[in-house]
């Protein structure tokens, strides 16, 4: 799962971690490092890659590579070492998802959601469209039913980064058909209205010196989102 290539340690010509058919079930949790980090590593090469990485039973593909890393160390829950990226003199990520892996993960989660309220999910369309090289408009189309009531759904809404990588949600809308639908919808409504125009700065996540240069979003028969970084 990880090989090294050593030079003169803590100085490695390379660490390589495969996620190669990994499995994630649970939703990740970002833990930062406790007290002073330290110095633990410097890297000529780094790279993680996922072909596949399995999200909930969908696969998507995660290809990272980043060049002169240091890498620091610190301490984590229950006193557990923990290394973490502090810089890169330049990186790239990149995250491919076919889009009918996404829509059926949309399925499950949805099914699942409705289940406990006694509705049945009969279909789920997931429909995406980039709108430049920072943007995409989504609409999810749901078709429900409960007991002898039937009706669709239609959440849309757009996302956008700006020049600042700060990513906006915008838009956001339900519109249902039926009593079932616009009962579905005054359920959604206020929960999509607390996004609304909602901002997420990108540059602020917490990776040391590292920043975020760029964001690139496409939209084909895959989902794929690339991004360079570097310090």
């Amino acid at each position: 799962m990880v090989s090294v290539e050593d030079k003169s340690y803590p100085d490695l010509r390379a660490i390589r971690i495969s996620l190669d058919g990994a499995a994630i079930i649970n939703r990740p949790v970002l833990i930062n490092p406790l007290g002073v980090i330290e110095p633990a590593l410097q890297v000529e090469q780094f790279e993680i890659s996922g072909s596949p990485l399995l999200v909930q039973g969908a696969a998507i593909d995660l290809n990272c590579h980043a060049r002169e890393v240091s890498v620091g160390q610190g301490s984590g829950p229950e006193g557990k070492l923990l290394l973490t990226l502090q810089r890169a003199a330049e990186g790239a990520v990149e995250v491919r998802v076919p889009v009918a892996n996404l829509e059926e993960l949309l399925r499950t989660g949805t099914k699942a959601a409705a289940s406990q309220h006694g509705v049945t999910i009969e279909d789920v369309h997931l429909d995406l469209r980039s709108r430049g090289a920072r943007a995409l408009d989504l609409t999810v189309n749901v078709r429900a039913r409960k007991l002898f009531l039937s009706a669709t759904v239609g959440i849309s809404g757009s996302a956008d980064v700006d020049e600042h990588l700060i990513a906006r949600l915008s838009g956001l809308n339900c519109a249902g058909e039926g009593p079932l639908g616009s009962i579905a919808c005054g359920f959604l409504s206020p929960h999509l209205d607390r996004y609304n125009g909602r901002e997420f700065p990108l540059m602020a996540l917490p990776l040391g010196e590292v920043r975020l240069r760029d964001v690139q979003v496409s939209v084909g028969s895959d989902l794929q989102i690339s991004a360079r970084f570097g310090s």
